[in-house]
């Protein structure tokens, strides 16, 4: 009978949260339709965001109840307990901070702690906030690129390189290149080597090339790279979860190039699409924006 009570009380506890966070969000999508423009709504429901991560009492939510609801719910999925309030901010947050409505903090992997793909996302949403200011900088812009020689734009490249390694957390050699004219209308841009852990450039379509610039985000593109397997190494430096860790050390030892794909039979076309579509390639083109 005790149990029993127990249990019907914390369930009582658990629908009353799911009864009270209803009336929230009707209260707050209420307000923001009220709002002038999108953007005067999302920044409305960040607002709210924030007086929740503060002070849940602001939403007349009792933190002992969602504390026995999370400690139920925890339980009876086998987890560690986690407040149910604490998955459902993080969650808010992770939306608000992909729009681009809160900052992205840098994040830090807590030692025997397991990385949440909020934690992830967030993380690599600050790198890219962190490499688009880098870009607004006079001497990375696109009018300085425009006004610099071949020499200097190396000479470009090679710092904003190391600026973005640096933003990346990694340890890595300096920038090479290499010369490797058009074939067939085909040019190569850069490339990581996972055997020497370098990234190498092509000069020749930095002197050939009329759109040059977007050298810049090949060089986010193969460090991403590097990244992807400074983390698959090093597992404990790096905010990436045990999932996405798991999906890249697949890929990276089953990676193939082009070439590997037409060796299969594929015909150009073919496997080039299958090249792209791999894992760590569709990671590197999304975190460098292409």
């Amino acid at each position: 009978m005790t149990i029993h009570r127990g249990l019907r009380h914390k369930l009582e506890g658990m629908s009353n949260i799911s009864v009270r966070l209803k009336r929230i969000e009707d209260d707050i999508l209420a307000e923001a339709v009220q709002m002038s423009s999108l953007n005067s709504a999302l920044s409305r429901i960040a607002a709210h965001y924030r007086n929740a991560e503060n002070n849940v009492k602001d939403y007349g939510i009792d933190k002992s109840i969602l504390q026995e609801g999370a400690e139920l719910t925890a339980n009876q999925n086998g987890e560690d307990t986690n407040t149910g309030l604490e998955n459902f901010l993080a969650g808010i947050r992770s939306l608000l901070v992909s729009w681009g409505i809160i900052k992205a903090e840098k994040q830090e992997r807590a030692e025997g702690e397991k990385v949440t793909e909020a934690q992830e996302k967030e993380m690599d949403r600050y790198m890219q906030d962190e490499i688009a200011k880098v870009l607004k900088e006079k001497r990375f812009s696109k009018k300085t690129w425009d006004n610099a020689d071949a020499a200097e734009r190396e000479k470009i490249l090679k710092e904003y390189f190391q600026r973005i390694a640096g933003i990346m957390g990694l340890t890595i050699d300096p920038l090479e290149f290499d010369y490797q004219e058009s074939e067939d209308g085909y040019y190569t841009m850069g490339g990581y080597s996972r055997r020497t852990k370098k990234i190498t450039l092509n000069r020749w379509v930095l002197e050939n090339i009329d759109n040059s610039y977007s050298l810049m985000k090949t060089i986010s593109h193969e460090l991403r790279h590097a990244y992807q397997n400074a983390a698959v190494e090093n597992p404990d430096q790096f905010v990436v979860s045990d999932e996405r860790l798991k999906t890249w050390e697949d890929n990276i030892n089953n990676y193939k190039q082009q070439s590997g794909f037409m060796k299969e039979g594929m015909n150009d076309k073919d496997a080039y699409k299958a090249y792209r579509s791999q894992t760590i390639e569709k990671d590197a083109r999304n975190f460098a924006k292409q």
